[in-house]
């Protein structure tokens, strides 16, 4: 969230946007609890719960390049593919870094409702920033 919460701020300051109107009653609910509830939760399930968990069980999948797990790369490279079929290549690049940090809060706490509380935020701040400006 602080990621997309700095990126509208140097919109805002750019006046390529003109701030955020919040107006609940005209929120699209729907698309809401889609992007900032329900997929959260079902990728950090899929991706660092199940895919990353089970990668981390072999020795390869534990061995670290720069910090970063073999695991956590594999995943986030999956992450980004998976996401560049829906979008394109620009926006399927920009979940890579978010994907990775998600990856590492995995390895050090073991903390799958932390990966999801962090990825809502991080949601949260991008439903803000793209559909409330």
């Amino acid at each position: 969230m602080i990621g997309a919460l700095f990126v509208w701020a140097v919109a805002l300051s750019l006046g390529i946007v003109s701030g955020p109107v919040l107006v609940l009653h005209s929120l699209d609910w729907s698309l809401f609890l889609t992007l900032c509830i329900v997929v959260p939760i079902l990728e950090e399930l899929v991706f660092r719960g199940m895919l990353q968990g089970y990668l981390r069980q072999f020795d390869r999948g534990q061995k670290a390049i720069l910090g970063i797990s073999a695991a956590n790369l594999l995943t986030s490279l999956l992450f980004m593919s998976l996401h560049w079929l829906n979008r394109d290549g620009y926006s399927a690049l920009l979940v890579f870094l978010p994907s990775l940090y998600l990856g590492l809060v995995r390895d050090r706490t073991s903390s799958i409702p932390m990966c999801i509380l962090i990825h809502i935020l991080w949601n949260l701040g991008w439903y803000i920033f793209v559909f409330m400006s």
